[in-house]
């Protein structure tokens, strides 16, 4: 591009209703979808918009400075070309937040509430939300502190929208990087105000890719040297290993792109494959190779089909590069609610065969982030343009009505939504009644939205024994938290609610379920004519004060109603926390009122709910009749659950290390660690006394009691395909271990881990792994080990020897990675062995010590490539995260467990990458979103 010289237009000569989107692109496809969803944005009355593109421009600065120079509109929005705004009324929220403050100059989408002093600030952005294409999955990032203006110090550079022209500083930054740090300091030094506005609907899909870090570096020093008083740079060897790395890295590429695109104009697949996914073993980062990768997994899976749909005859590369790009953009437009005739040409390939269901089904996959939403609008399950997964209606009937298969009994409600969080609801109802659940969980960072329809909360329940000729009634059900797991266990649900809105969020959320009636009102102005041989109180107990009216005994006389609905061998569940629950002692806010310690001050002021500590639920309980009592603990609480526990099997010290203890409600403090007090409480006698919930099933002299399991866990946060259960069970006073798909998907996963079996054992010995062997398609049996736990060793050795006895417990460990290569691992001809196997799950916790053998206890994971050191990376690494206050006590940091393995810094970075992608591979990360801040008072 020519230099243009930059003239500051006069606030006089701009259009105050008016909004240029200014564009710089150099790929013109990705320009025209760009352009599409901006000729789709609602235009408020009066307003009008212009689109300004600058082709291949010499820099983002120089580019934009010629645009802006060109345009009269007062608001200017800089765009990449591969942002595509989604929400339709992004224009007038931009308006709307600049009328809140003129002294606000510029948004973005996502920003940095503080940006580094050394500018580091690609991984620093804390503030906004995005729909973000990542090649191998796309994402949606919600983080906001507030609803309305979010302070911040800059914003990302893929959408800036200004109501004031400033020069860019071309000057400074030629190049494609930090120019929006650049600008937005530009900005706060003229005292202007810059915010992220709270977005309730993302206003962008940013189709990034693989980010080019590769002049990152070199713009960060200019930035620094340009804005001393801001920044200061900071050189660091990993900039200068990784400069000549992507020196070494571009040469290649240069070198080797060409011969790949050759090969596939000559119709050459396999070969370009191959050289393809040789060259991303030194490029990771390449957008373009990650696409060819796509393209073999759909040219491989539509081979064993035997059909080429997508590699039809006569496409050169730079076609179908294009095709490729074509289906992308048009499985957005599906996803973001255009009109059918915007993306037809979709439906046009399959009939002309040029796109196969597998095909379809694959690009999904690598595209969009409410994938089930796509699949059903392609497949006619859903109606384009909207979010309603059926073609279910509310249908009135007398006294309440029917919501697909569930009925909705209002002959009882006597006021409308007497218990009720207020507004949030309205949207939980929308929610659920589009089908929305699982897109809102990745969505929405608020607790309510987690709160009501996480399927976590059904983990309370899950593990109870399947009994179909059984009738329940579920007493206060809510939203239908735990409805679903009851009706997929009883063959008969019978729900009361007092607020409708809620009943019908659940009727909606369960409409499927042909064995469910919800019933609104007050239990105690109910009848039922029949008794049921489970009721449940899920989180209902604690405020039987406000509903339970004339008594001076609320809690007795509640659970004495209750219990009237029971047969004589039936079974009352209940689920409250406990008053004096740890987490109260170490700054938890009391979940009911929200003060701190109010619990444990005897609820000095009395708001209608209160818990109890276990004596005290053990009276209430007796004082009912129901002196048949069974004992649970789930943990960290009963709304969450991972693990639930029981008189008979109480956690190990080293469990409790171990377990997850994250607080998703509110920020809270933290005075002392709970997790190590309650590992010491073990030991005194004290867990049940001192469990944040308890979980109890009580009942009558003749209450049927049924074998149930000592210990369950599951794996919430796990993707579909890997989320199962772990019981400890006995029979016949032998304990074993059931692993139990929780998902249709998780059942392949089951078998994997009886084929590792065998692998294991070939490598081992059948004595060091313990056994196990699928029962059914759902159902996986362990051998329970019993013995001493080598972490109980390995802490033993360090508080008697320090760094030398940890040192020499992990060498032993180390002793145990095998060497390799191997002619054959395993003994069974029905497996397919690599030549490497590397249980990833080799750790100190996972290693009983039995008659002086060591077992393996736990082998989900087998992987046939990983870094060097990586499994002593992370056995070190997960020690040091559980038992850091012992570590600390001996002066040993993680670097020095490190540096006492030998490992070296690019190894640990290995590593560290290594095991990102095992997280990525294996966890559904939604409730990461939702995590709060602990305030750290020790």
């Amino acid at each position: 591009m020519e230099e243009i010289e930059f003239v500051m237009g006069k606030e006089e000569d701009m259009d105050p209703q008016k909004f240029a989107f200014i564009i710089c692109f150099n790929n013109e496809q990705y320009l025209q979808e760009c352009v599409y969803y901006i000729n789709r944005l609602h235009i408020p009355e009066g307003y009008s918009i212009d689109v300004i593109s600058v082709q291949d421009a010499d820099s983002m600065c120089a580019g934009y400075n010629a645009a802006m120079n060109s345009s009269d509109a007062k608001y200017k929005v800089y765009l990449h070309q591969d942002t595509f705004i989604v929400n339709r009324d992004f224009i007038q929220e931009c308006l709307n937040a600049f009328a809140e403050d003129p002294a606000l100059a510029l948004l973005g989408a996502m920003g940095a509430e503080r940006v580094p002093r050394d500018g580091l600030c690609v991984a620093d952005w804390d503030t906004g939300t995005l729909y973000n294409y990542l090649v191998h999955r796309t994402g949606h990032t919600v983080w906001f502190r507030k609803e309305g203006l979010n302070d911040v110090e800059a914003v990302d550079g893929f959408i800036m929208v200004t109501r004031e022209d400033l020069p860019w500083r071309e000057d400074v930054f030629d190049g494609f990087d930090f120019y929006d740090i650049s600008q937005s300091t530009e900005f706060r030094r003229k005292g202007f105000r810059i915010a992220v506005p709270y977005q309730k609907h993302s206003w962008c899909l940013h189709d990034s890719g693989c980010m080019n870090l590769k002049n990152y570096n070199t713009y960060r020093k200019k930035l620094c040297e340009t804005y001393p008083e801001e920044f200061q740079y900071e050189e660091r060897d990993a900039y200068r290993e990784q400069i000549e790395k992507d020196k070494e890295t571009s040469i290649e590429l240069n070198r080797v792109m060409p011969i790949i695109r050759q090969h596939f104009d000559k119709g050459e697949w396999e070969r370009a494959f191959s050289e393809a996914r040789a060259l991303l073993e030194i490029s990771p980062s390449d957008n373009e190779l990650y696409h060819i990768i796509h393209l073999e997994e759909i040219y491989r899976t539509e081979k064993k089909k035997g059909i080429l749909s997508f590699f039809e005859p006569g496409l050169d590369y730079q076609m179908l590069m294009q095709k490729y790009y074509a289906i992308r953009f048009l499985l957005y437009r599906v996803e973001f609610d255009s009109p059918v005739e915007d993306f037809e040409d979709l439906f046009q390939l399959f009939q002309e065969g040029k796109l196969s269901a597998e095909a379809l089904s694959l690009m999904v996959q690598y595209t969009n982030y409410d994938k089930n939403k796509v699949i059903d609008i392609m497949g006619g399950k859903r109606r384009p343009g909207s979010s309603v997964t059926n073609n279910l209606q509310k249908i009135s009937i007398e006294n309440g009505y029917i919501i697909g298969k569930v009925r909705v009994d209002c002959s009882n409600l006597s006021s409308k939504d007497s218990y009720s969080e207020g507004v949030i609801e309205n949207e939980l109802l929308e929610i659920a009644r589009e089908g929305r659940i699982s897109a809102a969980l990745h969505a929405d960072s608020r607790w309510s939205v987690l709160y009501h329809f996480t399927e976590i909360r059904e983990n309370l329940l899950s593990w109870l024994p399947e009994n179909r000729s059984k009738r329940v009634l579920e007493i206060g059900s809510g939203c239908g938290a735990v409805t679903g797991a009851l009706c997929r266990k009883f063959g008969s649900v019978d729900c009361v609610e007092l607020s409708e809105r809620r009943a019908e969020i659940a009727a909606w959320r369960w409409a499927d379920c042909d064995n469910l009636t919800i019933h609104v009102g007050n239990l105690n102005d109910m009848s039922f004519p029949e008794k049921f041989d489970c009721v449940t109180l899920i989180g209902v107990l604690e405020y039987a004060a406000s509903f339970t009216h004339d008594t001076s005994h609320p809690y007795q006389d509640f659970l004495l109603n209750c219990r009237q609905y029971l047969k004589e061998t039936g079974t009352l569940v209940i689920a409250i926390e406990n008053r004096i629950g740890l987490k109260y002692w170490a700054g938890a806010w009391e979940d009911h009122t929200g003060d701190i310690f109010d619990g444990l001050l005897g609820y000095p002021t009395d708001r209608g709910v209160r818990t109890f500590s276990r004596k005290e639920l053990s009276n209430l309980l007796d004082e009912a009749g129901l002196y048949s009592k069974e004992w649970f603990y789930p943990y960290p609480d009963y709304k969450l659950p991972s693990d639930i526990y029981s008189d008979r099997r109480e956690p190990t010290a080293e469990e409790m290390m171990n377990l997850p203890n994250l607080t998703f409600d509110r920020e809270r403090y933290e005075f002392f660690s709970e997790k190590a007090v309650m590992a010491n409480l073990l030991s005194t006698g004290l867990f049940s006394e001192f469990s944040n919930s308890f979980l109890v099933l009580c009942g009558g002299d003749k209450r049927e009691r049924t074998a149930l399991p000592l210990y369950c866990h599951y794996s919430p946060s796990r993707k579909p395909e890997y989320r199962i259960s772990t019981e400890i069970v006995e029979e016949n006073g032998k304990r074993g271990v059931r692993k139990t798909a929780l998902t249709k998907e998780a059942r392949k996963h089951l078998i994997t881990i009886e084929e590792n079996y065998r692998i294991l054992c070939g490598i081992y010995g059948s004595e060091h792994v313990a056994e196990s062997h699928l029962l059914s398609e759902d159902v996986l049996e362990m051998e329970y080990i019993e013995g001493t736990p080598m972490t109980d060793l390995v802490l033993s050795s360090l508080r008697e020897e320090g760094i030398d006895g940890l040192a020499r417990q992990l060498d032993f460990l180390t002793s145990l990675v095998p060497s390799y290569p191997k002619e054959r691992l395993g003994n069974s001809d029905s497996v397919n062995h690599p030549d490497r196997i590397y249980d990833v799950d080799l750790n100190f916790d996972n290693i009983i010590i039995r008659n002086g053998i060591y077992v393996l206890i736990d082998y989900e994971w087998l992987l046939d490539k990983v870094p060097d050191r990586y499994l002593e990376f992370r056995c070190a690494a997960h020690f040091s995260d559980r038992y850091s206050r012992d570590l600390a006590g001996k002066g040993i940091s993680m670097e020095t467990l490190f540096a006492g393995l030998d490992i070296g810094k690019k190894e640990l970075k290995a590593c560290a990458e290594g095991e990102v992608n095992f997280t990525d591979l294996v966890l559904d990360p939604y409730s990461v979103s939702y995590e709060k801040k602990r305030i750290d008072i020790v």
